[in-house]
């Protein structure tokens, strides 16, 4: 099993890299909302800038499994994209929106969660396959639904008991 831990007081030199693989596992673990499918290269690149700050450079790459919203059908989406995040070692783990503080007693930093983050925004709001490429089926009953078709079969059978009701209002 992949973790994406970094250890921060054991980092020796200026600049340590790390290299993982976002997979069907990880995601699986991660259990976020929208990604359970996926391959994404991810590497690490950690900056000591001082005694107790760091700055982590991530670059990933690669594809993640969704539904499309036209057909429901799945979907390969490629990611791509670069973060940097900022962590200091201290008292408390803590996140105030700017940078993470890690505990000085462990030093130790699960990233799984940031990685999943950065990785699902890359996605588009609207993920669909291109033009011609959903599943027929569905295509085809998204076609005649805004065509119209559909509408037009539904009013020729439609219930004789609510025609009956019609025709008193007509009446009225």
């Amino acid at each position: 099993m992949t973790q994406f831990v970094v250890n921060l007081l054991s980092q020796g030199g200026e600049v340590e890299t790390y290299r993982w693989t976002a997979d069907d596992e990880f995601f699986n673990r991660v259990q976020g909302p929208e990604i359970q499918h996926g391959n994404v290269d991810v590497s690490l690149a950690s900056h000591r800038v001082d005694e107790d700050a760091y700055e982590l450079h991530f670059h990933f790459q690669g594809e993640v499994e969704l539904q499309c919203d036209r057909c429901m059908g799945m979907l390969r989406q490629p990611v791509e994209g670069e973060c940097t995040l900022k962590v200091r070692v201290g008292q408390d783990n803590g996140d105030d929106g700017e940078q993470l503080t890690v505990s000085e007693d462990k030093g130790v930093l699960d990233l799984s969660w940031n990685v999943y983050e950065m990785i699902a925004l890359q996605i588009p709001l609207r993920h669909v396959h291109a033009d011609g490429t959903c599943d027929e089926e569905a295509q085809r009953a998204l076609d005649r639904y805004l065509s119209g078709e559909e509408e037009a079969e539904k009013e020729e059978t439609s219930d004789p008991r609510w025609d009956a009701l019609k025709k008193i209002l007509d009446n009225n």
